[in-house]
């Protein structure tokens, strides 16, 4: 799975390799829904103005999203919750530990990825399959059918 397009990757990537940002993602997936910021702050005995600021870096970073239900300017803070994109992306929950894995790939290593995946989409063999596979699982996604 990836990530929307809309979420900065490398600021993805330095989310999930601080140890704070870290805590904070990880409570907020583990959770399963909208979190207050003051209840973030309790869970990670953390002051609650520095809790504030990191949520308030993550959520413009697209990795959490507020929620409109409480207000911003009471002391609690507002409603947090992981967006979908950080769910639906495998490494980023092994980061966080929460799916079996040893670790963040290196940079040299995600170069070697990217660039095998590079070349197999050069390969019409690979794609012809990859293709026919999508249109089998996914046929509505092919067509530019949203109802699905």
């Amino acid at each position: 799975m990836t990530v929307k397009a809309s979420i900065p990757l490398n600021e993805l990537a330095s989310d999930v390799r601080s140890p704070d940002t870290r805590d904070l993602l990880r409570h907020c997936v583990l959770a399963g829904k909208e979190l207050s910021v003051a209840e973030l702050a309790a869970t990670t005995n953390r002051p609650i103005d520095e809790v504030r600021d990191q949520v308030r870096g993550l959520a413009r970073r697209g990795a959490l999203k507020i929620s409109k239900r409480r207000r911003s300017w009471r002391r609690s803070g507002p409603n947090v919750e992981v967006t979908a994109a950080v769910l639906n992306t495998h490494w980023v929950l092994v980061g966080l530990g929460l799916v079996p894995g040893k670790r963040l790939l290196t940079e040299a290593e995600m170069a070697e990825v990217t660039a095998h995946i590079a070349k197999r989409r050069e390969d019409p063999e690979f794609m012809a399959r990859l293709n026919r596979i999508v249109d089998e699982e996914l046929p509505w996604q092919r067509r530019g059918d949203s109802s699905g």
